[in-house]
């Protein structure tokens, strides 16, 4: 028989960046060295659950970062992990997918998404959080981007909007552990040791001075919840801090690095725990998102914060109420993953498609209404505030662009006159024969490259010219 647990292990992870399988691999290799198991996991932000290539397109990252990294074994199930995950989103994500598990849900196998904002319960801990990145501009907008993103929606969605930190004031009661990606303002000043992680990340450093550090509406949360800890993956550094309230109550906060060579790149806590390890939904988060879940916006204009009359207290015990019956007191998550598209093949190869195969899988991307969270809206009794970005699409036919130029480079029709040097390209080599000179203005020093890499083989000066006219008609430099 197993003994009950009294005191629960909680690895926290900063920015893995879809490198999941490493993460797990080092708590394995912690539970072998210490002899001690570890029995939850917090990834605090940019995640990157991308499953295929279609998901990658939705991330904020340069190409030349981008890869299919490891989520993909998870999600279809080819690595089962132990013990369970909650997971925010962050600044790096496959918006796409994340977005359709809006309330919450599980992206895969015992790794369970928290929301754009949630609050679940795992045992006697209550544990709730805001994901995404700070940005004044996005904070008072609605949902308005349509999906697919575009490159500028890709870069700006993640940002947290004012819905999420109104939704998390309205919680009462205690809360255990609040995870964010960005920091609360206010713990800036309890950092310890800050000379030394400003000058390890000197645009920290700068941006505490402007007072533009972190993101200040997380103050109210911090000020009201008075969590015990509070985890952030934010500015790729360590940091630690100690934060006191005016009642004497403390905060520890831990902010930790990316997830890269270092086998530390995560912190242990230990807290006192009782119950059984079960994720559940929290009683009273689930009455805000059936009060709230009306209120979301799609509009790219301000739009009215959340009042306290529409989320007042009495209000909310009522629904607490209509929902303790309406679920028969189980709130235990459905251990659900909805596997709705075809995942990465391990053979398949580490980088992105090509920009020329982008476009296409681009258009292929569509919002979905997974299973789960239709069931929780089903059983919220919610409609769903987002079926328009499900029903249409931001693609737009692009016109036919012509495979050949709009005039021959030679007449194919019989021998004819060379034209006047006055009418050939200017800086024409002239050891270049006539026929083979392309009549589209050239970059001298590309004409140099192809010339050498080209003229020692017949007819290769000419396909060289033709592939550098047809790079100059044909210039695909959005997708």
């Amino acid at each position: 028989m197993r003994r009950p647990l009294d005191k629960l292990r909680i690895a926290v992870i900063g920015q893995c960046h879809g490198e999941i399988e490493r993460v797990y691999n080092r708590i394995l290799k912690y539970e072998q060295r210490h002899r001690r198991r570890v029995h939850l996991l917090l990834f605090c932000g940019s995640f990157l659950a991308a499953r295929n290539r279609t998901d990658l397109l939705q991330v904020h990252r340069p190409d030349r970062y981008t890869s299919k990294q490891s989520f993909y074994k998870f999600y279809k199930s080819e690595i089962r992990p132990k013990m369970p995950a909650i997971v925010i989103g962050g600044s790096h994500e496959a918006s796409n997918y994340l977005f359709e598990m809006y309330w919450g849900g599980f992206i895969a196998p015992m790794i369970y998404y928290l929301g754009s904002s949630g609050c679940v319960q795992f045992g006697n801990l209550r544990i709730a959080g805001v994901g995404g990145m700070y940005n004044p501009v996005q904070y008072d907008r609605g949902y308005h981007e349509a999906f697919p993103l575009s490159k500028s929606d890709v870069k700006d969605f993640p940002a947290t909007r004012h819905y999420e930190v109104s939704k998390g004031l309205a919680l009462s009661g205690k809360i255990d552990l609040f995870m964010s990606y960005e920091w609360p303002s206010a713990i800036i000043g309890c950092i310890e040791e800050k000379e030394a992680v400003f000058q390890h990340r000197p645009s920290l450093g700068a941006k505490a001075e402007a007072n533009k550090l972190g993101n200040p509406h997380f103050d109210q949360l911090l000020h009201k919840h008075k969590p015990a800890f509070w985890v952030s993956g934010a500015f790729h550094t360590r940091a630690r801090g100690c934060y006191m309230h005016d009642d004497g109550e403390q905060t520890i906060f831990h902010s930790l690095p990316k997830v890269e060579k270092q086998e530390d790149s995560f912190e242990i806590i230990e807290v006192p725990f009782s119950g059984d390890p079960v994720l559940r939904y929290d009683p009273e988060w689930l009455a805000i998102l059936r009060l709230t879940t009306p209120l979301l916006s799609s509009k790219k204009i301000n739009c009215p914060r959340i009042t306290d009359d529409q989320l007042n207290p009495d209000l909310i015990r009522q629904e607490v109420e209509n929902i303790h019956e309406e679920f028969d007191g189980d709130f235990r998550i459905p251990l659900v993953c909805d596997k709705t598209v075809m995942p990465y093949k391990t053979i398949q190869h580490m980088r992105l498609t090509l920009p020329t195969k982008r476009r296409a899988l681009w258009e292929q991307l569509k919002l979905e209404l997974l299973p789960q969270t239709a069931s929780l809206l089903a059983r919220l009794n919610v409609d769903d505030p987002f079926s328009d970005k499900r029903d249409i699409t931001n693609v737009t036919p692009r016109p036919v662009k012509q495979s050949i130029p709009s005039e021959p480079l030679f007449d194919n029709m019989g021998p004819a006159p060379p034209p006047p040097l006055a009418e050939l390209v200017p800086d024409v080599d002239p050891e270049i024969p006539l026929q083979y000179r392309s009549a589209t203005p050239m970059d001298a020093k590309k004409l140099e490259e192809l010339k050498k890499k080209y003229v020692q083989r017949p007819g290769g000066m000419m396909n060289a010219l033709l592939d550098w006219d047809e790079a100059m008609t044909h210039n695909d430099s959005e997708f």
